[in-house]
């Protein structure tokens, strides 16, 4: 009876607590806001942590991309890791400080990890976002550039149109002038004969 009371004691003491932190680092480039949280879980005989991947501003539900059972420190460095590939991608972190980053164990015997393909998905997705943008904007520039060269052709050859009818247009006007002159000139000869035909009567 003796024995199960001081077991009991033993269970309920504070050396079997358990203790359970976080470090949230936190994200953001323009609206677009990501969390990368670190749950470390000690119950005094093991630890275990968890790295969860949080994505509030784009509806995506929480997932954990990494865990570890009884290797200190493992999930810190996965969550420093991923932390500075959002930043290659462009975005502000802050609270990686808090990340208790050390060299590894990497004796796999001393326990056991899990990586989700959650992280690797998210790289390859940015990735392939940011690569449809440059072609887009590729596409863009190009468009920009026909429809530049088109209206530089469109008021090139408007140009062209206006002169050619001006030149007709003088053109014209000069060979009418002239055939105007010519048929003044004929009539002031034809007035002169038939005065002097007059002339002539009397």
């Amino acid at each position: 009876m003796k024995r199960l009371i001081i077991l009991a004691a033993c269970l309920t003491s504070p050396l079997f607590a358990v203790e359970t932190t976080s470090t949230m680092v936190e994200c953001s480039k323009s609206s677009v806001v990501r969390k990368i949280e670190v749950t470390r879980t000690n119950n005094g005989t093991s630890e275990s942590c968890e790295v969860i991947y949080h994505k509030p501003s784009e509806g995506a539900q929480s997932n954990t991309i990494w865990s570890a059972d009884l290797q200190k420190g493992y999930c810190d460095e996965k969550a420093a890791g991923f932390v500075q590939k959002q930043e290659s991608w462009g975005f502000a972190c802050t609270g990686q400080a808090n990340l208790a980053v050390s060299n590894l164990n990497t004796d796999n015997s001393a326990g056991s990890t899990t990586e989700s393909t959650g992280s690797k998905s998210e790289s390859m997705k940015d990735k392939m976002t940011d690569t449809a943008k440059k072609a887009m904007q590729g596409t863009t520039d190009t468009m920009k550039a026909g429809t530049d060269s088109t209206k530089e052709m469109m008021d090139k050859g408007t140009k062209n149109i206006k002169e050619k009818m001006n030149e007709t247009t003088k053109s014209m006007m000069d060979k009418a002038k002239a055939k105007a002159s010519e048929a003044t000139g004929k009539g002031m000869d034809t007035m002169k004969k038939g005065v002097g035909s007059t002339k002539e009567g009397q």
